[in-house]
């Protein structure tokens, strides 16, 4: 089966955003969620919480996955907000990747046919000559070296900018490094990054919204196989291995069962 011209007009969608720049890209399942960090989406839960008290949430959070875990990950600094990250927990990072391949593969999880999933795009790049003036990228935030812990120090005064800054991280877990992991971080701005400037990002192109609607479910779920992307790809370690066995292997056992003899069905290889 061939894929469909509205699913190849996305790629060329894709393309034409590229053009010859560094492209970043995000899935989600759900395209009316914005690009708040999860650190930032105690803005939903709690209306009028200022900068100053996610501050102290993030303080805390920082504090207490250091001292309790440390037994568990000896890091500290950028290091430890990048594991933090990892495990879940609030921060003010926001996870994108350099496959437009696995951005897909997060679109496609967790997608409810009655609500349209999509991807974002990035040119990190030109984000952060927006931000700081200078198009580059920096192995830690920029603000002349100063560590994680000093900005969110409560007696720092000129901690993170206003607005999001790309950051190309040290990829410190299998993960990270299979998903071909990226990060914004979030400034001190209460605005999701679609938002941040007024919206000017959109305006200049420099972040993109692509819509899936569900009339290319099944593109999508082709194009994933072809690229070769699964629960085990990008997650490789037991647990990915696990998922991916759950799906692959019911895969096949649900075609047997619907298509085909009992005989056969003692052949799943």
């Amino acid at each position: 089966m061939a894929y469909s011209k509205q699913w190849l007009d996305i790629l060329d969608q894709v393309k034409e955003f590229e053009g010859n720049r560094i492209v970043w890209y995000r899935g989600q399942s759900n395209s009316q969620k914005t690009l708040h960090s999860g650190l930032f989406r105690v803005i939903d839960d709690y209306d009028g919480i200022t900068i100053k008290e996610i501050k102290t949430i993030e303080r805390q959070f920082y504090n207490y996955f250091l001292n309790l875990g440390y037994l568990h990950h000896n890091a500290q600094d950028w290091e430890l907000l990048i594991l933090m990250q990892h495990h879940g927990v609030k921060t003010r990072l926001l996870d994108w990747t350099e496959s437009f391949a696995v951005s897909l593969f997060f679109a496609f999880q967790h997608w409810k046919p009655d609500k349209p999933a999509c991807i974002w795009m990035l040119k990190p790049l030109l984000l952060n000559k927006k931000a700081t003036k200078i198009e580059k990228f920096h192995n830690e935030y920029i603000s002349k070296g100063i560590s994680y812990t000093n900005r969110i120090d409560k007696e720092t005064l000129n901690d993170f900018l206003d607005h999001s800054v790309a950051l190309h991280p040290i990829r410190n877990n299998s993960r990270i490094v299979a998903q071909s992991g990226v990060f914004t971080i979030q400034g001190n701005t209460l605005d999701p990054l679609e938002n941040e400037y007024n919206g000017e990002l959109l305006d200049d192109n420099i972040l993109q919204k692509i819509v899936l609607s569900e009339e290319i479910r099944n593109d999508i779920e082709l194009y994933l196989k072809h690229s070769g992307i699964n629960y085990f790809t990008l997650f490789p370690d037991l647990d990915g291995l696990s998922k991916h066995l759950n799906k692959s292997v019911l895969d096949k056992v649900n075609l047997i069962w619907h298509s085909a003899s009992s005989d056969d069905f003692m052949k799943i290889k």
